[in-house]
This record gives structure tokens, sequence and C-alpha cells, in this order.
């Protein structure tokens, strides 16, 4: 850019001198000498002008319309790199979803909420986990959950994993709610509707267990009435 600026301040000062160069070069041609000596017919001859009033001519117009392209090339690759053009959602940090990368984000509306798999190594017990639901005498439900090859261990969380050993991620509806760390949970409340509860396992370092690529996992339906039933 500022090699095109030198360029244009360059024509400014040479392009109104082509006019003063013409008249100049029609009232003062550089006529090139002829090595023979000059005959009548040779002086009645217009003389041939020297090709450097051309130069003189083509080298500010030149000069001008190679510093109008660079301006105008500045003025296009400029609109392309604007701040104001880039999507800050792809550049800038923190305008990061925290949902995706946080492993213990319980956030509910986080409907795209996953963990990479732990695969359950060959002849290592597959753990089990089944899921009941029961109504609370006072309200609500109590969630429980019965595992098989499989300790809860919150005292290790974010350590090195084991496929015998972590915690448990709830969800309702597809949408993330929490972590379970024992075998009982309880839940508040439920809109009206049916709804479905599902449980998985997962290592300490947050990872989804795997058998044969199906999470380890069991879901429960659920059906709220419109009128809550009296307990």
């Amino acid at each position: 850019m500022r090699s095109a600026f030198f360029i244009a301040f360059f024509s400014c000062i040479t392009l109104p001198l082509v006019p003063y160069l013409y008249r100049l070069a029609l009232m003062y041609p550089l006529t090139v000498p002829s090595p023979a000596p000059a005959s009548p017919a040779t002086r009645l001859a217009p003389r041939r002008s020297s090709p450097l009033w051309l130069a003189l001519l083509v080298i500010p117009l030149v000069v001008s319309g190679g510093s109008l392209r660079a301006i105008a090339e500045g003025n296009h690759s400029g609109s392309h790199t604007s701040p104001s053009h880039t999507d800050p959602s792809h550049t800038d940090p923190s305008s990061t979803n925290p949902s995706h990368t946080d492993p213990g984000n319980t956030n509910p509306g986080n409907t795209g909420h996953s963990h990479a798999a732990l695969e359950i190594p060959a002849g290592q017990p597959i753990p089990k986990v089944t899921l009941k639901v029961h109504p609370d005498p006072d309200r609500g439900w109590n969630l429980e959950l019965q595992v098989e090859n499989f300790s809860f261990a919150p005292e290790r969380i974010g350590l090195s994993s084991l496929p015998s050993e972590g915690h448990a991620h709830l969800y309702i509806n597809g949408e993330k709610i929490g972590r379970l760390y024992g075998a009982w949970h309880h839940l508040p409340s439920l809109p009206p509707g049916r709804h479905t509860l599902k449980v998985n396992l997962n290592a300490n370092d947050h990872r989804t267990l795997r058998h044969q690529g199906e999470e380890i996992a069991a879901s429960v339906m659920v059906e709220v009435p419109e009128t809550p039933i009296d307990r």
C-alpha cells in the first residue's frame, strides 16, 4: 500500500506535465543526425523525432495507470481482509461454546454434548447398568442405578481411567442434566408429558464406556400427567 501511495504521488506530479512535454516535442524536436550529407531533398523532408520525447510522454501515462491499478487492487484486497467481514465465531476463542469442551458441563440445554469413548478391552468384565425410577412419597422421583462390574469413584474424577470405575451421566430427552456419583439420585420435578431418562457409565476422564461400539447405558420412559397426582 505504501508503494501505491508513492506511485500515485509521482503520477500527480508528472501527469500535468504531459501537455507541456507534448508542446515542447512539437516546438523543439530532437532530430537524429543523418550520416550522409544533406541534400536539398533531405532538407525538405520532415525531421524525425527522437524516441526520447516519446518516452517522456509515455512514462507519466504508464506510471499513472499503474498507480490507479495498485490502488484498486489494494482496495479490493482490503475488502476481503477487513475485520468487519470476519466472523468472530470462527476466530475468537472467547466465542467457543464451553459446553463442548468442558467435560464437567451440566448445562441442561446442551443437546449436542458428547465425550470420547473408552472401549472395554477384550477379556475385561463388561460393566452393566440398570435404571429404575421410583415415585418419591413427597414430590418428584428417585432414580436408582444398579451397576455390575463397575464402582462409583467420585474421589478419582479426572485421574487415570479404568473401565471398571468412574461415574454416570444423566440425560433427560437427550439433554445432559449432570453427573451421578452414586446409586441414588432425586429428581424433584418434570413438566407434563412423556420424558426419556437415560444414564450412561463414564470413566474418570469422562470418556463414555462402550462395548463393541455401543455405549453402556440404560433408559426409562416417564409419563407425567397434566394434573399432578396427590401422594
